[in-house]
């Protein structure tokens, strides 16, 4: 009796074990496979870095410079080359995706960027993927706005959050 006891625990752990052992396997599959699109994600990013570091080697940036006629969103490295562009000035808004306010400026801020026309480039970078940008420019809350011309800050807003205080704001300096 005591042997037939013994073999139906030792089936018993037998099952346990295969079973055990097939989910490992079946999460070990799963995690290879989240490992391999991470791999791949990161490896199409790191090629789309390339690419823009030799664009903008080979002057491309310049030209999108010229292209601007609403609020751009741009990255750190896009924001310093508007910001040397001598024959307009910038205005950028520093924002947070996560920030409510940035949120509620966005329509008054996208509306102005169609009524500036040529006469400013009107832009956005967002601070949580640029924070050492953010850091440089000194920004300590979202959304912040500044203006800059010949290659300095001139003035941060203090205005309204409508389109017209912010022509008004560029103009004005």
């Amino acid at each position: 009796m005591w042997t037939a006891i013994w073999v139906v625990v030792a089936l018993l752990l037998a099952f346990a074990l295969a079973y055990v052992l097939r989910k490992s396997r079946t999460d070990q599959a799963s995690m290879q496979q989240q490992l391999s699109a991470a791999v791949q994600q990161a490896a199409h990013q790191a090629t789309e870095g390339a690419k823009a570091a030799e664009r903008s080697a080979s002057g491309a940036a310049t030209s999108v410079v010229q292209k601007v006629r609403n609020a751009v969103d741009v990255s750190a490295h896009q924001l310093r080359e508007y910001l040397r562009d001598p024959a307009h000035d910038s205005v950028v808004m520093f924002h947070a995706p996560w920030c409510g306010n940035c949120t509620a400026m966005q329509p008054a801020y996208e509306k102005y960027g169609k009524g500036a026309g040529d006469k400013v480039h009107v832009l956005r970078l967002n601070c949580d993927q640029y924070p050492d940008a953010a850091e440089a420019f000194g920004i300590e809350g979202f959304p912040t706005i500044k203006l800059f011309g010949q290659g300095r800050e001139k003035a941060e807003y203090q205005g309204d959050r409508t389109p017209g205080s912010l022509l008004a704001f560029a103009s004005g300096h």
